[in-house]
């Protein structure tokens, strides 16, 4: 291709860079095998070395002084006692090309055309070309790979196209090179990008080398006035030791903060590797990203694991870190089942929200449970490796599933026996008794999925009762766990456990509870009774509260941080095989809370704040709308006229939902009332008079919003209007309405 554009800068030649850094030597080279050349006599009288011999030293140290620099190039370089964040190679440039080799003079060198952190930079032009290091030693643990890449712009270079792509390669110990990334011509002219990734396996090795090669380009020098073509930049090329990765394993969780040893990278338009883009815990995640790719873990073992269960964390890309997928840019999750069959556990929309955070939790039976599980996240699309990003991290194999899981998702309760669902499979179905229903006001964690319902407790005989079975006692390890949101701190209100009162002869496990401002947790173990305390959080804010024990200490854990603690000599919780209660006291039914409890949850194991973090942070999909409903009225009417209801649908943030059209039911609650539609594009019916119930269906041109009349000539008074759906109910923030024979306005 032949181009007629200005000239930009003049270049200087990699050969007039070339001159080498002056070797300095810390220590001189021992030549004896001991690192010493005296002699020992059988005696111990230590004797100096022979003439001979310390001529022999002198002239080879004056040898290796001469050779100086040639030595720093020829000998792989490597700190004598490395650790994690120890550089075993880096180049600014300042000082040359030195480290480098090039299969084209004339299109790569050191220039000052643009850098990162001093003046100089690397540069490949041209045409093909490849730029390789001096080896380095890399029998480390760990590898991480940095360095600062721009793309070429004709404001101070020349801006490559399609097609005229950087790769950074490494050189493994089977001497394949392997590509570590490529960034393409075609993206913005000028753009700042990086590498920084952590290697493992085949990259440890004494031999290791970068290569940089440009993969084609439009001709350098004299093209172009000298300039020559197609300009790529690299600065800042670090090569250091780090932290490996465990891999995936049963029993903890993959941070990626160690790169992907123990994880298969197999890529087709798109790549895979660690960088700090966006992140869970530590400071990187596993990044897959511009198109067809997966990352494979290492075999696990689940062949005798009991209920155990997959969580991740996933964020969907945005341009304000990385670059936001679209549609067909999708990312799932598969594992590889006993029958040697790749299953999909989910699939997860490039085209949905930039940025979006999911943490899914999956449970593995059946065909995931056997000797050579393997868990594999891959990618769609073609776009190339510089778009469409997913970033995966925390991903967690545990050893055990909740032994009881109450989500509190059902739509009312009715005292009705098993009505509480647990959703952990082990049949720990509980059932309310008072006022405590469930309701969609205010959930712990917003969005769908999200914690969705909740349930509520207005403090006065509300509780769920959980009957005594198998797998509710624990013995060696617990830990309690639950959302609350408390509406007073006076007195004492029961969150969940069994009856752990001294005075109680068969009190047993665990129990949390509020306390005149305070929070409390207490175990009943063997060894005598635990307790431990911190202040009560906020009221009407939700906070995560867990109790742990592991037979040595009790925890209280409040939004995954530890406020209290105490330790004991090793024992294990007392199991006498009672009832369990949440909202209120078992058995005794006393100190009943006054707010919203959610997500309650019994682990048997004793998890730490990694672990609590990530339960406080798991959602589910809400199996109801996620709607509520706003009733309006001026709290005084009188028995003689009609009082006008307005009843407006909201989201959980408090928001109008314009487009709902499901039936609502109006009710008195007193059976007395007589009610009509005022304003309303909607089907309305109040099936029989004066038993104060009517139903109406929403139009779409009510956009959420419809008034009624309520005629109430005679009853009980004030009364609580209450309206309701299949999934909710009104907030009853309107208060009572008062009748009187004649109005008082």
């Amino acid at each position: 291709m032949t181009r007629f554009k200005s000239p930009r800068f003049a270049v200087e030649d990699a050969g007039e860079m070339r001159a080498r850094p002056r070797a300095t030597v810390s220590a001189p080279m021992s030549l004896c095998p001991t690192g010493s050349c005296s002699r020992v006599d059988p005696a111990g009288a230590r004797r100096r070395p022979s003439p001979d011999r310390s001529s022999r030293l002198a002239a080879v140290l004056a040898l290796f002084a001469a050779l100086g620099g040639a030595l720093a190039v020829l000998l792989p370089t490597r700190p004598a006692a490395a650790a994690s964040g120890d550089v075993l190679f880096s180049d600014t440039f300042e000082s040359g090309f030195g480290k480098w080799s090039t299969s084209n003079t004339s299109l790569s060198g050191i220039n000052t055309m643009t850098s990162s952190s001093t003046s100089r930079s690397l540069y490949v032009r041209g045409t093909t070309v490849a730029t390789t290091s001096i080896a380095v030693d890399a029998r480390v643990p760990a590898l991480r790979v940095r360095a600062w890449i721009r793309r070429g712009s004709d404001r101070f270079s020349e801006q490559p196209d399609s097609g005229e792509d950087l790769v950074i390669e490494y050189l493994d110990s089977a001497g394949a090179w392997v590509s570590l990334g490529s960034w393409p011509g075609s993206g913005t002219a000028g753009a700042i990008l990086s590498l920084d990734q952590t290697l493992g396996g085949g990259a440890l090795h004494s031999g290791f080398r970068l290569r940089l090669r440009l993969t084609r380009g439009s001709g350098g020098p004299p093209d172009n006035y000298g300039i020559g073509w197609d300009y790529w930049h690299i600065d800042d090329v670090i090569v250091s030791e780090a932290t490996p990765s465990t891999g995936l394993a049963l029993g903890r969780c993959e941070e990626f903060s160690g790169g992907l040893t123990g994880w298969t990278v197999a890529t087709g338009y798109g790549q895979a590797h660690t960088n700090g883009q966006a992140f869970n815990t530590a400071s990187q995640s596993l990044a897959l990203h511009g198109g067809t790719v997966t990352v494979t873990s290492q075999a696990v073992n689940l062949a005798s694991a009991r209920d155990a269960t997959l969580r991740f964390w996933l964020r969907r890309g945005a341009d304000s870190f990385s670059e936001d997928p679209d549609t067909g840019e999708d990312l799932y999750v598969e594992y590889l089942s006993s029958t040697g069959q790749w299953n999909r556990l989910a699939s997860y929309a490039g085209s949905g929200s930039p940025g979006e955070i999911v943490q899914p939790s999956f449970t593995l039976a059946g065909a995931a449970r056997h000797a050579g599980f393997r868990l594999r996240f891959g990618m769609t699309g073609r776009d190339g490796p510089a778009f469409d990003y997913w970033h995966v991290d925390s991903v967690c194999l545990s050893t055990q599933a909740p032994t009881a899981d109450w989500r509190f998702e059902e739509e009312s309760w009715s005292h009705t026996s098993g009505e509480v669902k647990d959703s952990s499979g082990h049949a720990l179905d509980g059932t309310a008794h008072g006022e405590a229903t469930t309701a969609f006001l205010d959930s712990a964690l917003d969005g769908d999925p999200g914690t969705c319902r909740h349930a509520t407790f207005d403090g006065t005989g509300d509780g769920v009762a959980i009957p005594t079975r198998a797998g509710l006692d624990q013995s060696a390890a617990a830990t309690y766990a639950i959302w609350m949101q408390p509406h007073t701190s006076i007195g004492t209100r029961f969150l969940m456990g069994m009856n752990t009162d001294s005075t109680n002869a068969t009190r047993s496990q665990l129990s949390l509870w509020t306390q005149d401002g305070a929070l409390l947790g207490r175990a009943v173990t063997r060894a005598g009774s635990y307790a431990v305390k911190a202040a009560l959080p906020a009221q009407k804010t939700w906070t995560h509260v867990a109790l742990a024990f592991d037979g040595r200490s009790l925890i209280l854990y409040q939004n995954a941080v530890a406020v209290a603690s105490t330790s004991f000599v090793d024992t294990t919780l007392v199991a006498n095989g009672r009832e369990l209660g949440i909202g209120d006291v078992p058995e005794t039914r006393n100190a009943s809370f006054l707010g919203y409890l959610d997500e309650a949850r019994i682990y048997a194991e004793a998890l730490d704040a990694s672990r609590v973090a990530s339960v406080m942070k798991e959602t589910h999909d809400c199996a109801t709308i996620s709607v509520h409903f706003r009733i309006t009225h001026d709290g005084s009417a009188a028995n003689c006229q009609p009082e006008s209801i307005r009843v407006r649908v909201l989201d959980p943030l408090g928001n109008g939902v314009p487009t709902y059209g499901g039936t609502i039911t109006l009710t008195t609650q007193t059976g007395i009332g007589t009610w009509s539609l005022a304003r309303g594009d909607g089907f309305f019916s109040d099936g029989t008079a004066n038993d104060g119930v009517a139903t109406y269906q929403f139009d779409p041109a009510d956009a959420g919003d419809a008034t009624f009349a309520l005629s109430y000539a005679s009853g009980p008074s004030p009364i609580d209007v209450d309206v309701y759906d299949a999934a909710g109910r009104d907030d009853d923030t309107e208060g009572k309405l008062s009748f009187s024979p004649r109005a008082s306005r």
